[in-house]
């Protein structure tokens, strides 16, 4: 029998009947490692061939929010390979120093922080929030094909490059200057509007509102000193990449005896 991990959505209830509330992962195969391994556009062969395969429910992957595409991988990756993960920094603190190398590290350290309860993909900053502006914002959470459209959404030139960070503002953006259900280019045209710290405090205020799901950093012990510490480790379509070394200490440590409970809740992430 084919292990499997059911994991519940940090999205629940947001997507209708499209995708369920939770998901049932199968680890990846040999195939499908080469598959990965060999991609060219990893984030396209996640997207279309590695996670239809290692998920039994039938959906669209490119709806997913993007906290819920993150909260997918760490699943994957700790029910196919393990829970360590190799990195070459480690930030303490106490020592106020940098620790540079090879370590490693346990990813179920990394916190998630999850949607309150009957979250409906709506997000406000206050006028009061802003300093020119005199009418409220609201935005929201993006989907993968969202983030991935905006990436490539040639109308957010600027003097011949892309600017991605004014991109995503504006497919977030929904609604302002009393206009609903914007479409990206015509929230274009009322951030073009906005005063110069009304820009900065927008962004600031989105960062403070969109601090939901895993986060980027995990905690571990210093190297030098001993004392609480942090590692980096962005989950994106890399992540999938494991260490000999990684593997071998799961194997080491109880293998996959110890890949229990790995995302059935947002708890696991908290604890």
């Amino acid at each position: 029998m084919a292990i499997t991990e059911t994991i519940e959505l940090l999205g629940k209830g947001l997507y209708g009947e499209d995708i369920p509330d939770t998901l049932t992962l199968i680890p990846m195969t040999s195939t499908l490692q080469m598959e990965y391994e060999g991609s060219e556009s990893l984030e396209t062969t996640l997207l279309d061939s590695i996670l239809p395969k290692c998920v039994q429910e039938k959906i669209d992957f490119r709806k997913l929010l993007n906290i819920d595409f993150q909260w997918v991988l760490r699943a994957l990756r700790i029910l196919t390979f393990g829970e360590f993960h190799t990195t070459d920094t480690i930030f303490c603190r106490s020592c106020d120093d940098i620790s540079r190398g090879e370590y490693r590290v346990n990813i179920t350290t990394i916190p998630c922080r999850p949607l309150p309860e009957g979250f409906k993909n709506t997000l406000k900053i206050r006028k009061e929030d802003l300093m020119d502006c005199g009418h409220d914002i609201e935005f929201k959470l993006l989907t993968v094909q969202e983030i991935i459209n905006a990436r490539k959404d040639k109308a957010f030139t600027i003097a011949g490059k892309h600017n991605i960070e004014l991109a995503r503002v504006c497919y977030m953006i929904s609604s302002m200057n009393g206009k609903k259900d914007m479409k990206p280019f015509e929230v274009r045209l009322e951030v073009d509007k906005l005063s110069g710290p009304d820009w900065v405090l927008l962004k600031s205020s989105m960062m403070e509102l969109l601090e939901y799901g895993l986060e980027a950093t995990g905690s571990t012990k210093c190297p030098k000193c001993g004392e609480e510490a942090v590692f980096i480790a962005l989950v994106d379509e890399r992540f999938l990449f494991a260490t000999v070394g990684d593997i071998r200490e799961w194997r080491n440590s109880g293998g996959r005896g110890k890949a229990k409970n790995i995302s059935a809740d947002t708890a696991a992430a908290n604890g």
